[in-house]
């Protein structure tokens, strides 16, 4: 029987085990975590009837993966509620409403009138001089510096707690890249994607039934509190094969072996055929030091970001109608002292007491550091400060809850993609070792399933072909 020791029980690890389980039900697999829960970030604290994610709060549903898996373990999912469609950015101008459609952008005062004719200007832009250009470089050539200081860098800062100006665009935003590269700039990728549609040449993935309301798909969690009962789901499906508190200390590799692969932690060896390393990149470069010193090298390069979560609820009666939506981002520089405020119980009903409002203020970041390391006073006054001086909010909280994340998001800096193709090749020395997490491919939940997914589908393969092997030698 062909055994298959997977590390780490983050959503990545959790969805290769279970894939594998699913699909090589002879196959065994052993599921190893270092910390006492599984889900790595993707926590949801269930307090007082509120359901708190302490990381990522859902996943969007423009691809089939994630929503694949909740439906196979038979999970009831939650689309976010319509008002998550109406966003905000906190800039120079205060708080102002992000513009969904384009007669709403030139209606905005988010920009001056200059900025909105610059944007205008796209389709006669100049194409990138670099292959790998910075996410701040693309839109401010493309789109203008106005455009790209007050709309993208806030953004790139919700997604990736990041600068935008030292984020590859080609890593964090691949189709934005292709979509310049095959039609030569957005718009006309718009105006030739429509065409293909109405004459029946779509090649866009299906929409599932159920799910997506636009290109994006729709904000999709667990009708039952938060993403980290999908992880918790994966785990109870997974079963016997999940060991927690089993942290991994050494990896050998002997080719000699009828089972090469060598995994050690303070309870138990275990001989496998093949090793999945589905943690953190700072993680496993430790383990991948003795058998690979260069691939641990360029694992260890790949720099994170710390962030800070802190869920906030209020008296629903104390909130000013007009705060309705998903939430703000804020601008870097405006000295707000956050990264943004998401104003979860409105897109997300289920996930507080129906009196009341629950917020997830987010902090830190490579924007200001300190406030991940900071003590939880400081950082509890920072964020009751800003949403006082944003929303006007300055009643007492009446729930507080803190989750901090030293190294909660890795950052793709400009080469990521090269860094990450030249650390798999690195790995092809020694057969059978696997890499999968937000560290490599993408860094949202459908990222991390869809490339777990793959993975698996190659541990699969490799499986099959070392049968095939065995039994031709004999």
């Amino acid at each position: 029987m062909t055994h298959i020791v997977i590390i780490g029980a983050g959503i990545s690890g959790l969805t290769v085990a279970y894939r594998l389980q699913q699909a090589a039900p002879d196959t065994r697999v052993t599921l190893l975590e270092a910390g006492e829960c599984v889900g790595g970030t993707a926590q949801t604290v269930h307090r007082q009837g509120f359901h708190i994610d302490e990381g990522p709060n859902g996943f969007l549903t423009n691809v089939p993966e994630t929503w694949d898996l909740a439906a196979d373990l038979g999970l009831e999912m939650c689309a976010a509620a319509d008002s998550a469609k109406k966003r905000w950015l906190y800039g120079r101008r205060g708080l102002i409403a992000a513009p969904a459609s384009p007669l709403a952008f030139l209606a905005s005062p988010l920009l001056p009138w200059s900025a909105k004719l610059r944007v205008a200007w796209e389709p006669f832009a100049r194409r990138a001089q670099q292959d790998d250009e910075t996410v701040y470089a693309f839109a401010e050539r493309r789109l203008g510096r106005a455009f790209a200081e007050e709309v993208i860098r806030p953004m790139v800062v919700g997604i990736t707690a990041g600068d935008a100006r030292f984020i590859s665009l080609k890593a964090l935003f691949p189709r934005m890249w292709k979509l310049e590269n095959s039609y030569g700039g957005l718009v006309r990728a718009w105006l030739q994607r429509t065409i293909e549609r109405r004459l029946g040449k779509n090649t866009e993935p299906e929409r599932i039934p159920g799910g997506p309301d636009g290109p994006g798909g729709r904000l999709t969690t667990c009708a039952t509190g938060g993403i980290g009962d999908l992880c918790v789901a994966l785990a109870a499906a997974i079963g016997e094969g999940l060991h927690l508190n089993r942290r991994v200390t050494r990896l050998a590799f002997d080719p000699q072996q009828a089972r090469p692969w060598t995994v050690t932690c303070a309870q138990a060896v275990y001989a496998a055929d093949q090793v999945v390393l589905a943690i953190p990149a700072y993680a496993a470069a430790p383990l991948l030091e003795p058998l690979l010193p260069h691939a641990a090298r360029m694992a260890a390069a790949i720099p994170y970001a710390g962030v800070r979560v802190i869920a906030l609820a209020y008296p629903r009666s104390a909130i000013a109608p007009r705060h309705r939506g998903f939430g703000f981002l804020v601008h870097p520089e405006t000295q707000a002292a956050i990264l943004g405020c998401l104003w979860t119980s409105d897109f997300f009903p289920h996930q507080a007491p129906p009196d009341q409002a629950l917020f997830r203020v987010l902090l830190g970041g490579t924007i200001d550091p300190h406030l991940v390391t900071a003590d939880d006073t400081e950082a509890l006054l920072t964020a009751r400060g800003a949403l006082a001086r944003i929303m006007g909010l300055h009643v007492p909280a009446t729930l507080v809850h803190q989750r901090v994340w030293p190294r909660g998001i890795p950052q793709y800096v400009p080469g990521h993609l090269a860094k990450v193709a030249a650390l798999r090749q690195a790995l092809q020395q020694s057969p059978g070792l696997h890499l999968c997490g937000n560290a490599y491919d993408g860094i949202g939940i459908n990222d991390c399933v869809r490339g777990a997914t793959q993975v698996a589908q190659r541990v699969q393969a490799a499986a099959r072909g070392a049968a095939g092997h065995r039994q031709e030698k004999v």
